[in-house]
């Protein structure tokens, strides 16, 4: 089923988002090589999610302007991170090189984390269980919880 919804298109060359368009069609799909013209949302998939960067620039779209985005909470204490849903295990955003990442990086998660690589070695898919969220005073919150957290706190 396509579905239309405001999304930024992930730029596997330059390595980031585009400007958010409006009105694209949006078909569910999982492997980033798959992808071209196609994107995949968080919401309405029929099948198993992964994260991909596409999907982080997706993500941000449909929270810009809130708390669920590095840029509408770092102020208040929060940092990227991700959770694996399945061990409970939380991680920081880390860039390639293992410095700490001011927004959501995929290259720096543990190896045990990614499923696939691209041909130049960024990652193209990691486990259905990796959630993407934040982290503030030890504990992992989800886009949405974070948005609703500087929402009511910083109204």
């Amino acid at each position: 089923m396509i579905q239309r919804r405001t999304i930024a298109v992930y730029d596997v060359q330059s390595g980031g988002c585009s400007t958010p368009r409006r009105d694209v069609e949006v078909v569910p799909t999982v492997e980033l090589g798959c992808t071209r013209g196609r994107y995949q949302t968080l919401r309405g998939a029929t099948m198993p999610l992964v994260i991909v960067e596409e999907m982080l620039c997706a993500e941000n779209a449909a929270y810009a302007g809130t708390g669920g985005v590095s840029e509408g909470n770092r102020a208040h204490g929060f940092a990227p991170g991700f959770l694996d849903t399945e061990t409970g295990a939380v991680y920081r955003s880390r860039d390639a090189d293992g410095r700490l990442a001011a927004i959501h990086r995929l290259d720096g998660l543990p190896g045990h984390l990614v499923e696939a690589r691209t041909p130049e070695g960024r990652v193209a898919r990691v486990k259905s269980s990796i959630v993407s969220g934040f982290l503030r005073a030890g504990r992992f919150y989800t886009r949405r919880e974070a948005a609703a957290w500087v929402g009511v706190t910083f109204a």
